[in-house]
């Protein structure tokens, strides 16, 4: 299990966002293990039992989730598609088909920096065995082939029985979702929130995170940022509503060799882990398009990362990557900088702060 570089603030910090007049509804939180780390529903209430029902079925859909897109299952959907879809098409459910279909865009949109076929490159290095492995490049390079979004091929049909197949243009293609299915479940169970009627809610699943609304008497929620090579230190703290955050670090899943850390977070293009970037924050609409935004910067990197962001309405990004020296320097857009409030700590001198603009404040 993993722990996340974000999380939700449970007390004030005296700079007080602008209050609102508490309607005295009471905090209501429901946590669960799933997906390889912790899901929790916060949410205000007048309605005890309502409040708990929706908590409880948006905690389920996350587990209904796991078991469609889990890598770790032998007997989750993804695991199925895995195991046969070279051979044949093979039908799917209309979820897994979904998240397929949002990776080929974000595929896409970064010209191939994201890209959910990248699972034999991961298990090459060993990050699914826990056992760190430096491929040779010619393990590499042969393997390069199978790892294209391009080898995907979907279909859509009029038969129900098979409206939805994924067929694999490549023996050695596998998926992975662990760039976007976690922002997608949040999704899912944001959906099932808003059935119930509720108008506030905070969806944390490790780190990707949904607002609806804000806490009673407040007008946003508090997402703290983790200092992510101080675990006793916190940088800031998001202010935010009605919108998703997440972030991708070298720090969640990475083996040191010779005092070089290789991270979990693998080029799909080159077939090697990104260097020198430490961790993206995204702000963005959605749990799919920061969980998958996130990975996005992250291999781009600052200028490429950045730009494309620009370009993307309602995103906002900060990355976090290694100067000289040790130092960690940090860039935001102008609208991440706006809803970041920067706390003072011990490490600070070590830190350089940046805002980069592309005429977007």
């Amino acid at each position: 299990m993993f722990l996340p570089l974000l999380f939700v603030l449970a007390s004030p910090f005296p700079a007080e966002a602008k209050k609102k007049p508490s309607s005295g509804r009471k905090l209501l939180k429901q946590t669960r293990i799933t997906m390889g780390t912790f899901a929790e529903i916060s949410l205000y209430f007048h309605d005890e039992k309502k409040a708990g029902k929706a908590a409880g079925e948006a905690l389920d859909e996350i587990e209904r989730m796991d078991h469609i897109m889990s890598n770790y299952k032998k007997t989750s959907e993804l695991s199925f598609l895995n195991n046969n879809a070279a051979k044949s098409p093979v039908s799917c459910s209309k979820d897994l088909f979904e998240v397929i279909e949002k990776s080929y865009y974000y595929s896409e949109l970064s010209n191939g920096a994201f890209d959910i076929t990248v699972f034999p490159l991961i298990e090459l290095w060993g990050f699914f065995r826990e056992e760190g492995h430096i491929p040779s490049d010619k393990e590499i390079h042969d393997l390069l082939p199978a790892v294209s979004y391009k080898n995907i091929v979907m279909r859509r049909s009029d038969d129900p029985e098979k409206s939805y197949t994924v067929f694999f243009q490549r023996q050695q293609t596998r998926l992975d979702l662990g760039g976007i299915g976690k922002g997608y479940a949040v999704d899912k169970a944001l959906e099932v929130i808003k059935k119930h009627g509720i108008d506030n809610a905070c969806i944390n699943l490790g780190g990707n995170i949904y607002v609806l609304g804000a806490p009673d008497g407040k007008s946003v929620w508090k997402i703290g940022v983790q200092h992510p090579r101080n675990n006793t230190e916190i940088l800031g703290y998001l202010e935010l509503s009605n919108e998703a955050t997440a972030t991708s670090g070298d720090y969640e899943r990475f083996f040191e060799i010779d005092g070089e850390r290789h991270t979990h977070i693998i080029d799909p293009r080159s077939g090697m882990p990104v260097r020198g970037v430490i961790a993206t924050t995204i702000i963005a609409p959605t749990g799919t398009d920061v969980d998958a935004l996130s990975t996005i910067v992250f291999v781009l990197g600052t200028e490429k990362g950045l730009g494309l962001i620009h370009k993307i309405p309602g995103a906002e990004a900060m990355i976090i990557h290694e100067g000289d020296n040790e130092e960690l320097v940090i860039d935001m857009t102008g609208g991440f900088k706006e809803k970041f409030k920067r706390l003072d700590h011990s490490s600070g001198s070590n830190i350089r702060w940046r805002k980069v603009t592309f005429g977007k404040q």
